[in-house]
């Protein structure tokens, strides 16, 4: 049995994919003709759309895909792109380590975990962390701000307690960011979730922060020289794949 979908968004999609293959011809009229919608149901759906930027009319009443469309797809490309030019390196510390890789990307205070690498199907990291002090790519992330954005994020949000671990003091958090711009590579010890840990590293491109790739395991299954041979080999991951970005 197939998974039930909800009609307005069904149509909604209908009416995009419809726009994209004839925003010469799209107008209110040869759209509900078309694609059999009532006018007056057809009318509150392009309105929506178009109040979120997905489509707009021109001055000849066509609709045609608007700024948002345009952005989602520039966004999927620069995604694509980042992962392109990182499968070989994550290939290659995956079997060098056998532990899980990903790769992170930045926006409006929050991590986004693009890709993951992993034998083990029960440790998805895939989506969205807005956990900035307690995770390696979201303290990479803080040490690339500018230090009144930092200042700011700090006021704005509760330092909350995952573990005994979690570092939950703004000198604490201060302190580390130093350390991650020197060292070029953020740590986290179970400061998340117990008997885990992750490091992370910058990937640049024209000199900004665009992303990271990253390591994740447990705490359990590693020493001190792995983790630094960790730690040493995303760095030069990093690094060339910075350079491949640029």
């Amino acid at each position: 049995m197939a998974d039930k979908t909800i009609q307005s968004i069904d149509k909604a999609v209908e009416i995009l994919n419809y726009i994209a293959d004839n925003g010469t011809m799209a107008r209110l009229t040869q759209i509900s003709d078309d694609l059999n919608i009532n006018k007056s149901t057809l009318y509150g759906i392009l309105k929506t759309l178009e109040a979120n930027n997905m489509i707009y009319k021109d001055c000849d009443a066509n609709y045609k895909l608007g700024p948002a469309i345009m952005k989602l797809g520039l966004k999927m490309k620069f995604y694509d792109d980042i992962i392109s030019k990182c499968e070989t390196h994550l290939n290659y510390l995956k079997s060098k380590f056998d532990e899980t890789l990903f790769i992170s990307t930045f926006s409006k205070q929050q991590v986004k975990y693009i890709k993951v690498v992993s034998n083990r199907s029960n440790r998805n990291k895939s989506g969205i962390n807005s956990c900035l002090h307690a995770t390696a790519s979201g303290k990479l992330y803080l040490a690339h701000m500018q230090s009144k954005e930092v200042e700011n994020y700090l006021k704005s949000q509760r330092l909350r307690t995952f573990t005994s671990n979690t570092i939950t003091t703004t000198d604490q958090i201060y302190e580390e960011l130093d350390e991650i711009r020197a060292n070029r590579i953020s740590v986290q010890l179970q400061e998340f979730e117990s008997g885990y840990f992750s490091c992370a590293a910058p990937i640049y491109q024209n000199k900004q922060l665009v992303a990271a790739i990253g390591v994740l395991g447990f705490t359990s299954q590693i020493d001190f020289e792995i983790l630094e041979e960790l730690k040493n080999e995303l760095k030069k991951a990093s690094i060339l794949i910075s350079k491949n970005n640029a």
